[in-house]
């Protein structure tokens, strides 16, 4: 292989992300009510296998030859039972990446209080909806904890080969866990994450670390 076919190699590729990776991504629904701007949550059902009962915001993983933006589309049509035509995309807010192999691409979109109103979300996957005024996130900073990750390596993972007999020092994962408390509402995990990324770009145009 010559230089040149590198360089054409590289300038025909769409960088991508190095490594396994799940794509998922999220919408941040606003709904104003009566004035006030609010965000819309998700409680998910208990028929759920993975995180039954949590609070989320409406998404999913990104199906193969879907851009980000259609994922988000189709996953919260799909759970709120509403037509994409009713999704009105802000714009992008961020993206997450977690030690458990996942990468989250989150959406603010305003969603009409009507539409709302009269959605009857998929039993599969919703069992409640509920909004919390984002003045509320403005006002009040959550809870703040963390999560650690210590990396484990297989048993016959070659130490020696890599010039470690002795053992290596694999670095560890901190990981924030803002928790936000709305009436009886338990916001916390990558939904807390989000939704407090969200509210510190909205205040003050900082991100925290």
């Amino acid at each position: 292989m010559k230089i040149t076919d590198i360089r054409a190699a590289v300038s025909d590729h769409e960088p991508g992300i190095i490594g396994r990776y799940k794509c998922f991504s999220v919408v941040i629904p606003l709904v104003d009510i009566d004035g006030e701007l609010n965000i819309l949550y998700e409680v998910r059902s208990p028929k759920i296998k993975r995180q039954p009962g949590e609070i989320c915001f409406p998404g999913g993983e990104r199906e193969p030859g879907e851009t980000d933006i259609e994922c988000a589309l189709r996953e919260t049509s799909e759970e709120l039972c509403i037509d994409t035509d009713d999704i009105f995309v802000i714009g992008e807010v961020g993206t997450m990446f977690t030690y458990g192999g996942y990468v989250i691409k989150a959406y603010a979109a305003q969603i009409n209080s009507e539409i709302i109103g009269n959605a009857s979300p998929s039993e599969s996957e919703v069992s409640e909806l509920f909004t919390v005024p984002l003045d509320f996130f403005l006002s009040n900073e959550p809870r703040e904890y963390y999560s650690y990750a210590k990396q484990e390596i297989q048993e016959d993972f070659p130490l020696e080969l890599i010039g470690f007999p002795g053992g290596y020092k694999w670095a560890s994962a901190k990981t924030e866990v803002p928790i936000y408390v709305y009436d009886k509402y338990v916001i916390w995990g990558i939904t807390g994450r989000i939704t407090r990324y969200f509210a510190d770009m909205l205040r003050n145009g900082s991100i925290y670390e």
